[in-house]
């Protein structure tokens, strides 16, 4: 009978819980940025230590970057943002008759259309 290697299962499940966390503070950026690290960490119940950690991967792979919010008297708050100018999103639909092409930043917004046929 074959043995199951658990530390290669461990890995691969910690990867995987890391991967899904990473997803959920891009997410959450996305959907509601610009906004805290302390308001992520509130509304996913992540460790903040875990949401510092998967902020600096992001940042390293210009996924988000760091804006500064509106002062109420102290230092201005560190508010996270979706960083849009660095990557496009692309859909190509083929059709039978016609062929529709658009582009948009990560945020969503349109860039351009062309259409053919």
């Amino acid at each position: 009978m074959r043995r199951i290697d658990l530390k290669k299962a461990n890995a691969a499940r910690s990867n995987t819980i890391r991967d899904i966390n990473r997803q959920i503070v891009l997410n959450y950026v996305r959907e509601m940025g610009p906004i805290s690290r302390a308001d992520i960490a509130r509304e996913t119940a992540l460790q903040r230590s875990t949401i510092s950690l998967i902020v600096d991967e992001l940042r390293v792979d210009k996924l988000i970057e760091e804006v500064s919010g509106e002062s109420t008297g102290g230092r201005p708050p560190s508010l996270l943002s979706l960083r849009t100018v660095d990557a496009v999103a692309l859909g190509v639909d083929l059709g039978t008759v016609k062929t529709v092409m658009a582009s948009s930043d990560l945020a969503g917004s349109r860039n351009q259309s062309a259409r053919s046929g």
